[in-house]
């Protein structure tokens, strides 16, 4: 494989950047977004990495959804071979991936940073980052497994890494970022949605008891039309209601007042 200054970073056969797949993707290829997640404890960061991938894979502008395959187990290169880990499922993406690839054409697995797609053979994630970095003897153990386990195909494979310059030290800090940021950024819609979600609620009330309606029967009117809204209390609806001119008292139904 000929290593352009795009690809320097890319030591494995089967490796390639961002910008070089970009340059060779054409009409045929396949894409499929991958995440390997090896716990629930990062599921903000994996989240955010789905995210990433979408907003990249919609960029290209293919016919087919964005699927991404995520995989949970291992990515130590001890376990490629043995049946664990999660290499059994990735082989078997990629072997449905060529199914549908024309012979000439490229099958990409396209993801973020090494770390997703392998570990090396004695990675210890205790021993800070001295086990961290894949040595010329992992990246040879991947480029095997892959022609053994595809053939003549083999050469049809590139796993894409939309950030292959980062160290393993910068690949720990970018998840960590990379999910922070993501939250935020939910945090925020969110907060703009249940602002715009409490404007709905309060016009919804409003019009519901200048039809009559008391404000028990608002409120199981509002669970039942918004179930997946976190809905208003009864205080906030009465208080509502109140800064309209519009009160229940005690022992009636409810009326306006003047």
């Amino acid at each position: 494989m000929k290593y352009t200054p795009a690809n320097q970073f890319c030591q494995s056969n089967y490796e390639i950047s961002y910008e070089d797949f970009r340059n060779a993707l054409t009409e045929g290829d396949t894409v499929i977004p991958i995440n390997r997640e090896s716990t629930n404890s990062q599921k903000a960061n994996h989240d955010a990495k789905k995210a990433v991938l979408q907003a990249v894979y919609d960029k290209l502008g293919l016919q087919d959804p964005f699927v991404m395959q995520r995989f949970n187990g291992s990515g130590r290169l001890c376990f490629i071979n043995d049946g664990t880990g999660y290499y059994p499922d990735l082989e078997q993406t990629i072997h449905g991936g060529l199914a549908k690839t024309p012979a000439g054409n490229k099958l990409y697995l396209l993801l973020t940073i090494r770390s997703r797609l392998s570990r090396p053979a004695n990675y210890d994630h205790r021993n800070q980052s001295a086990t961290w970095e894949h040595s010329a003897g992992d990246y040879a153990v991947l480029d095997q497994w892959v022609r053994n386990n595809f053939g003549m195909r083999a050469d049809d494979i590139r796993f894409v890494l939309l950030f292959p310059q980062l160290t393993p030290d910068q690949e720990r800090g970018f998840e960590s970022w990379l999910g922070k940021f993501s939250q935020q950024c939910l945090d925020s819609i969110g907060k703009r949605l249940g602002r715009q979600a409490s404007r709905t609620f309060r016009q919804v009330a409003i019009d519901l008891r200048r039809q009559g309606v008391s404000t028990p029967d608002i409120l199981r009117r509002l669970k039942l039309d918004y179930q997946d809204e976190q809905l208003p209390a009864a205080k906030t609806v009465r208080t509502w209601l109140q800064q309209k001119g519009l009160s229940e008292p005690r022992g009636r139904r409810w009326y306006k007042t003047t």
